[in-house]
């Protein structure tokens, strides 16, 4: 025999074997490895996509929220800056409601000098016995009650609305646009 007895035979073989075998366990292992390595670094790679995506998704929320706040805060700033405006506003009709009669009538001959005609007079009934005094003996007085603050002249073909509130509604938006760009020149 060759390899000699049977037991050298069956040593052999079985040394063959398991060099086959450590041989496959080491191949295993090897692709085992690079398996792990390959998983490893696509999932490094995935997780880094993933914490890209998140941190974009972040930056913008973080964004929205800032854009939110600033628009939140600027409608505060604006209506704070409407109220002041209005305030003034409320003043100015404060003022005209509060003159003086004299002072009143003496703002009413101001319209009343520039025509010639002589308008019918409508005053409300705050004035309108000071006004039946001053003006009655030279023109017509009427009272009308809706008018609180100011006067209206009708003459044949127009009339001088010097209603206050009318004239404050009226110039409202103009006067608030006004307002606006000397409060807002600033912001842009």
């Amino acid at each position: 025999m060759r390899y000699g007895s049977f037991e050298t035979l069956t040593a052999v073989l079985e040394e063959r074997e398991t060099e086959k075998n450590t041989a496959f366990l080491v191949s295993a292992q090897q692709k085992a490895d690079e398996a792990y390595q390959t998983i490893v670094k696509e999932g490094a790679a995935r997780l880094e996509q993933r914490k890209a995506r998140f941190r974009k998704q972040l930056n913008a929320r973080k964004k929205q929220e800032m854009i939110r706040i600033s628009m939140s805060e600027q409608l505060r700033v604006n209506a704070f800056k409407q109220s002041l405006i209005d305030q003034e506003l409320e003043k100015c009709v404060q003022y005209f409601h509060d003159l003086p009669d004299d002072t009143f009538f003496d703002w009413m001959d101001h319209f009343i000098s520039h025509y010639e005609e002589q308008p019918v007079i409508y005053i409300g009934p705050a004035r309108f016995e000071s006004a039946k005094s001053r003006y009655g003996h030279a023109f017509q007085v009427k009272l009308k009650e809706d008018l609180e603050i100011g006067f209206l002249l009708a003459y044949d073909n127009f009339d001088v609305n010097q209603d206050m509130k009318q004239v404050m509604h009226y110039k409202k938006q103009e006067m608030t646009n006004r307002m606006m760009g000397y409060l807002f020149e600033d912001d842009a």
